[in-house]
């Protein structure tokens, strides 16, 4: 009966365990969802926007780019289109280069983004564990209690059977006693009185001794059956 109250303790510490570990994934989930920037989609939709603005001012400085090399193949070219056309050309490589950081980071925040939602996905997977491993545990706990209470139940029925066979050895104990005396008694006294009786009167009462007899040794084995027993 120990063992079961041993088992079911650790049955309970196990799944107290497992709800401290569920209460500690669900706080690394807000956490890891708070560390995620509640503004990162905005950013990443600015990003974008910044993007499409980029590539709109790029497009815009090649169709000036091939206006001017026009000019400049029609000999309609002076030192100031030079000029402009050179700083077109470093205007273009800066755009083009910030296009291209813009890109870099757009594609880092995408990362970023789809490994924290992982982590959120992976941490959410161990709870659903954690929880079944609890349902499981609870189960057990559950059934070992009905194996006590089976148990208890049984014992207490053994117990009362028991007690009532106790009782009527005790009452059947008395009864061979009672009657172990009187047998002992009228032997006694047929042998005070086998001197003053007659010939048929004698045979009468060694007819009653053998019987007495008998009923004695029955009643004395019965007795010390009833007595190894009790």
């Amino acid at each position: 009966m120990n063992n079961y109250f041993d088992i079911i303790k650790q049955l309970q510490q196990a799944i107290e365990l497992c709800t401290r570990e569920n209460v500690e994934l669900r706080e690394q989930i807000i956490m890891m969802e708070t560390q995620q920037d509640p503004q990162k989609n905005l950013k990443i939709s600015n990003l974008q926007k910044m993007i499409i603005q980029q590539q709109q001012q790029i497009s815009e400085l090649k169709q000036s780019m091939l206006k001017r090399n026009q000019l400049k193949k029609d000999n309609y070219c002076n030192e100031d289109d030079k000029f402009l056309i050179e700083q077109m050309k470093k205007k273009f490589e800066e755009k083009s280069n910030e296009l291209k950081r813009y890109q870099e980071l757009n594609e880092k925040s995408r990362q970023n983004l789809k490994k924290t939602q992982q982590q959120v996905l992976e941490l959410k997977e161990q709870i659903n564990q954690q929880c079944q491993l609890n349902a499981q545990e609870q189960q057990k706990v559950t059934k070992m209690e009905l194996l006590i209470k089976n148990a208890r139940q049984q014992e207490f029925k053994q117990r009362n059977q028991t007690h009532k066979y106790n009782n009527q050895n005790k009452n059947k104990k008395a009864y061979l006693e009672q009657a172990i005396e009187m047998i002992i008694i009228v032997q006694n006294y047929s042998l005070k009185n086998m001197l003053q009786i007659t010939d048929r009167e004698l045979q009468f009462v060694i007819f009653i001794r053998q019987v007495n007899l008998f009923i004695f040794n029955k009643l004395k084995h019965d007795y010390s059956n009833m007595v190894s027993a009790f």
